[in-house]
């Protein structure tokens, strides 16, 4: 069964993965975080900004409204004083005429009082929001006693009273009030905040793509290329380059710390293909020891079985004489027999041959020992073999 395919394929399956995981990122990535909160900052600044320049240019328009509403009531209660005093309602709204007429006139109501609190003349506006001076007259009273104005800002109105005087002392006859609508003043303070905030957004958006596109040169293009660097250590791959290690930053910091990572892979697969020489030499070595000790087992055992052989050869020789001498015992015997007459006369000669018959015994005897023992050495040598 061949496992090699199967395990190629799940290393390169880990291979993609790894590929996949590095590529599957997050939306929110390190430059577009950094960017979100620079983003988020100046946007509350502009916001703040905005807020504040609106509340000072609407306490300046207020301002200047209150100075306008001033010179023009100071003006109005010097022109109705003559038709006060002589209780002339036509030459009281005489004095306001032309100035309730001009286009853009924002006067809501014109009251004018006499000595006894007396309403001498009253001008109401159609476009605007009535407004009922009479309720206020408790307000200012004490500031026009003393002949100074009164200043009230009473939702979006603005209430200005002053006294109508006459004669060198400045003797009070009656009083003058006038009411402005702040609804154009409120509406040009909101045009100016919704263009501020307009031209804010449009800044903004200008600094958040000035700010990704710098952000993408020089944070996250980088890291991209150095994550892709070390996901290709990661697998193995040594020839991959490592980016950036001259930058004096922390991009480089890390170039560089990558780059030791990669010198340390270097050594260590170095390192493994030297182990790996090492085994096979000495597996080499180890099998041509083997090799060696076989030779000389098999020259041993062809020396033992040469011996055996020689020994046998030695013992079939034996046999072949004791089988001679035997023959030649028996036919000795048999002429012994035969010539029994003649035993008496060949005693001598008789003994001398049973002497040597017994000496040739004894020879057989001893070479058939001999025999038994090289037999026998042959076999305790082929059992150590």
């Amino acid at each position: 069964m061949n496992t090699a395919p199967a395990g190629e394929a799940a290393k390169t399956a880990s291979s993609e993965g790894k590929r996949n995981a590095s590529v599957r990122q997050g939306f929110w990535t390190i430059g577009r975080k950094i960017a979100g909160i620079v983003a988020t900052m100046v946007i509350a600044g502009i916001v703040g900004m905005t807020v504040i320049s609106a509340n000072t240019q609407q306490k300046d328009l207020r301002m200047m409204s209150q100075d306008t509403g001033i010179t023009v009531t100071g003006m109005l209660s010097g022109a109705v004083s003559g038709g006060v005093r002589w209780k002339k309602a036509d030459r009281i709204e005489a004095a306001w005429a032309d100035l309730v007429k001009e286009e853009g006139s924002t006067i809501v109501d014109i009251v004018v009082w006499d000595a006894d609190d007396a309403a001498l003349a009253k001008y109401r506006s159609d476009k605007w929001d009535p407004l009922d001076l009479a309720n206020f007259r408790a307000k200012w009273n004490s500031r026009l006693d003393a002949g100074k104005m009164a200043v009230i800002v009473h939702e979006n109105h603005l209430i200005v009273a002053a006294p109508v005087v006459t004669g060198a002392d400045n003797t009070r006859i009656g009083t003058l009030a006038v009411a402005w609508s702040l609804d154009t003043l409120n509406e040009k303070v909101s045009h100016a905040m919704l263009t501020q905030a307009g031209v804010g957004g449009v800044v903004v958006t200008l600094l958040i793509f000035m700010l990704l596109f710098s952000l993408n040169r020089t944070v996250n293009k980088p890291i991209k290329v150095m994550t892709d660097t070390m996901t290709r250590l990661a697998e193995g791959d040594v020839d991959a380059v490592v980016p950036d290690r001259r930058r004096r930053d922390e991009i480089g910091g890390m170039a560089r710390a990558v780059q030791v990572f990669k010198d340390n892979a270097i050594d260590k697969i170095r390192l493994e293909q030297e182990q790996a020489e090492a085994h096979q030499r000495v597996e080499g070595e180890k099998r041509q020891a083997i090799m060696e000790m076989a030779d000389r087992f098999e020259l041993q055992v062809k020396e033992v079985v040469d011996g055996v052989s020689s020994s046998a050869t030695e013992m079939q020789a034996t046999a072949q004489q004791m089988s001679s001498t035997a023959e030649e015992t028996s036919r000795q015997s048999v002429s012994v027999a035969t010539a029994s007459d003649q035993a008496t006369a060949n005693v001598q000669t008789v003994a001398a041959t049973a002497e040597e018959l017994s000496a040739s015994i004894a020879e057989i005897g001893r070479q058939v020992m001999q025999s038994a023992k090289i037999a026998q050495n042959a076999v305790d040598e082929t059992e150590a073999t």
